[in-house]
């Protein structure tokens, strides 16, 4: 009977590392546990264990407890962003994260710390019960050592097969031609607001705005998330620039704070707009400081910034507490403040070229806007088509209040997803790269620009760029812009030409590609 109980308690042990294992190894797994049940197991595994699961532990167990400890930041990224993405983490690590929301990360912190003391607690009673010895931890140790997101992230890039590309030699810049007229062009950046959410058998109709929408303009089904483009910033620069955020190298690691000169050998959509008298103007309820946006911003010309500190002075301070969940400002503030500015703006005869980012669905949560929720109070939640179907209601609301204010002047509408969602952590892997984001674009009194268009090749976020420089008038179909082409074009995509996978293969560790998007000029 003794041999029985012993028996089922190293079962008991033998499952908590297993547990532990998996949620190491896929850290969101965490919201399947019923830590209730694993409680009670723990409580019932040490009474069946007695005096000899419980046996002083040798100093062997720090090694693993050591290993959890290093491992849990990458355990914590994964948990809140569905994966690890090591080129968006050495960004934030050497631009910052000032103002950042920790607690899309912090808050799965209890849960696994208490899957990796689960993990340590299996080997310590394992040891015991078993009568094994030392090496049992250290064979834990390297167990969670080899398993962790990081680990992995690491080990998918080196073992990427290295190609011989001209991708560092293909960056062009858009052959500009002068326009016949200037329209303006507002561009929204819906957070984390991908395609995924058109599929009605999970969202129901909150997509249909968007889709309604596209069929006054062009809609382009198929822009993937290539190497570089999984994080707004790198959004950004993508639909912008036309280029992936690789690394920068670590030769200005430690020195983010002086790296103000942001991709500047390369011109953007705004600098290609400040060269035609468009004043720029981008509007965000973050702070602007966090992960380069300021030096982006700055080095790309924009005139006008407004982010959370200064549309916060805008208002009293009970309406921006109200306003503020996941310490930024929520879409209504920032739509309301974006429709102000531009208000001001459209009796200039300069054309006003304006950039709208919102915070909605980020991942597992998102921020709800203050007008959606019953108490009048933004807040952050798990709901992810509550935040979805809000930041697209205050989206509509502030495109139409834009249209009933620009007097007619012609204008290019761009409504798109900054990256794709944080939600879905299993992405497949296929060809043509899964998930897509939103990208819809449409004009105002702009006849050049059809209507009830779907365009369905594949392409990606920096294709975006040259797409939109064509429908400005600015070049024709046939531009390059960074390594994107014009959707509208006859010339094939870098996703079309190579492949989705062949071109992430590509992107990765390439560091001619890395200097020639960053220069020689990065610290000044």
């Amino acid at each position: 009977m003794y041999f029985i109980v012993v028996a089922l308690s190293a079962v008991c042990a033998f499952m908590f590392v297993a547990i532990g294992t998996v949620i190491i190894t896929a850290p969101f797994y965490h919201l399947l546990i019923d830590w209730r049940i694993v409680f009670v197991s723990v409580v019932v595994a040490a009474i069946l264990g007695g005096r000899r699961a419980m046996a002083k532990p040798t100093k062997g167990i720090v090694y693993p407890i050591l290993i959890g400890v290093l491992v849990l930041p990458s355990m914590l990224v994964v948990a809140g962003f569905a994966k690890f993405d090591v080129y968006a983490v050495l960004h934030h690590l050497q631009f910052g994260m000032m103002d950042a929301d920790l607690g899309i990360v912090l808050r799965s912190l209890v849960p696994l710390i208490s899957a990796l003391c689960l993990f340590v607690l299996g080997l310590y009673w394992l040891k015991n019960l078993l009568g094994l010895t030392d090496r049992v931890y250290w064979y834990g140790s390297v167990l969670i050592a080899t398993i962790n997101p990081l680990t992995i992230n690491l080990f998918e890039i080196v073992k990427t097969p290295s190609f011989d590309d001209d991708l560092s030699r293909r960056i062009a810049a858009p052959a500009v031609i002068l326009p016949q007229s200037r329209p303006d062009i507002v561009v929204v950046y819906l957070e984390g607001l991908d395609r995924s959410f058109a599929d009605r058998s999970v969202f129901g109709d909150l997509y249909a705005p968007l889709e309604r929408l596209g069929e006054d303009g062009i809609v382009f089904t198929q822009v993937k998330q290539i190497i570089g483009t999984s994080w707004s910033l790198a959004g950004l620069v993508a639909t912008q620039c036309g280029l992936p955020l690789l690394p920068n190298g670590l030769r200005n690691f430690y020195s983010f704070q002086d790296q103000t000169a942001f991709i500047d050998d390369h011109p953007c959509l705004s600098d290609i707009l400040a060269d035609q008298g468009y004043h720029n103007v981008h509007v965000m309820g973050g702070a602007v400081a966090f992960g380069g946006q300021d030096h982006f911003l700055r080095t790309h010309q924009f005139q006008t910034v407004q982010d959370k500190q200064n549309i916060s002075a805008m208002f009293d301070a009970q309406t921006v507490a109200r306003a503020t969940a996941a310490r930024n400002l929520d879409d209504q503030m920032v739509f309301d403040v974006a429709l102000r500015t531009y208000e001001k703006l459209v009796d200039d005869p300069r054309p006003i070229g304006m950039v709208v980012t919102t915070i909605g669905p980020h991942g597992d949560s998102g921020v709800l806007a203050r007008n959606c929720t019953d108490t009048g109070q933004a807040i952050e939640t798990g709901d992810l088509s509550a935040t979805a179907r809000c930041t697209i209601s205050n989206t509509m609301s502030f495109l139409q209040g834009l249209k009933a204010a620009r007097n007619n002047r012609p204008t290019l509408l761009v409504v798109m997803s900054d990256h794709l969602n944080h939600a879905w952590p299993n992405e497949t892997r296929h060809p043509h790269g899964g998930r897509s984001n939103t990208v819809i674009m449409s004009g105002l009194d702009m006849p050049d620009v059809a209507t009830n268009l779907r365009i369905d090749r594949p392409a990606s976020m920096i294709d975006v760029y040259p797409t939109i420089v064509t429908l400005l008038g600015m070049t024709d179909a046939t531009s390059f812009g960074g390594l994107g082409v014009s959707m509208l074009g006859d010339a094939p995509t870098l996703v079309e030409e190579k492949g989705f996978v062949r071109l992430n293969q590509e992107l990765t560790r390439n560091f001619d590609l890395s200097r020639a998007i960053w220069g020689d000029n990065s610290l000044r």
